[in-house]
Order: C-alpha cells, then structure tokens, then sequence
C-alpha cells in the first residue's frame, strides 16, 4: 500500500468517526428533546388530602346495583348519573375546586407567613370539600338492593 492509499483510508476512517461521533450527538440531543416536548404528567394529588385517593379509588369500584343484576360496570360519573340518578363529581373538577379554594392571593408575598394558608390549613380546606362526597358515594356502595328479577 502506497502512502496515498494510506493517507485516503485514514481520511476515509477519521470521516466516518467523525459522522459516528456526531450521529450520535444529535442522538442524543433528539432524546432531550423529546423529553422535554412529553414530560410526565403533573402528579394532581401531591398536595391533596389522602381522602383524594380514597375517593379516587371508591370511583373505581363495581356498581353494587348493577353487579346484583349480573353487569359489571366501573361508578364512573357517568354510570351513576345516568343509569341511578347520582350526580357526583369527577376528580378533575373536585382538584380543579379545591385549587382554586387553597390558590394563594396575588398581594400575598411568600415571606409573609400571617397571612399564607399553612399546608395543614390547605389538606384541612381540601378535606372538608372531598368528605361529603365520599359520604354520598359511600351510601350508594353500602345499599345492595335485593334483585327482583323474573321468576
């Protein structure tokens, strides 16, 4: 092999290393940004009350009533408002009630600690808005009517 041939492998190798190098810059680049345009979603019931969760969860359960008759359907909003007259609210709007209750005023500095909600003053004011909810969902599960069905 001639020095010519030589010195063209070795341009020819250091292009590629060169493209190999920067393909996978941009790789990684791609990657952050993507990352930044589909973050995770916001966690809602970080600063909530764990009754939030219960409530949450009491959503997810079967349908008493519709079980005893054989269908098998989620408590949605939806369900019990159309098929048992219950008109219960969603957890979106449940958060989005409750953040605007424990939103802190515009005037209100973060240093001025008289006249800022503490967080146990927030979790109190998120409880008392989500109990009475559950206690009306928490009646409807616990009353299981007896099935008349055809005989």
């Amino acid at each position: 092999m001639g020095s010519i041939e030589r010195k063209n492998v070795l341009i020819g190798f250091g292009m590629f290393l060169g493209f190999w190098y920067m393909f996978h810059i941009f790789q990684g680049l791609f990657h952050i940004f993507l990352f930044h345009i589909f973050k995770s979603p916001i966690n809602q019931c970080k600063n909530l009350p764990k009754s939030m969760v219960k409530y949450i969860n009491m959503l997810t359960a079967l349908c008493p009533q519709c079980k005893v008759k054989g269908f098998y359907v989620k408590c949605s909003k939806n369900h019990l408002e159309k098929n048992h007259g219950l008109n219960i609210e969603t957890p979106q709007e449940i958060f989005k009630k409750v953040q605007e209750l424990t939103k802190e005023e515009k005037g209100e500095k973060k240093n001025d600690k008289k006249k800022r909600k503490s967080r146990q003053e927030k979790l109190e004011l998120a409880d008392s808005q989500i109990q009475p909810k559950i206690e009306i969902l928490q009646k409807f599960l616990n009353h299981i009517p007896r099935y008349q069905g055809s005989n």
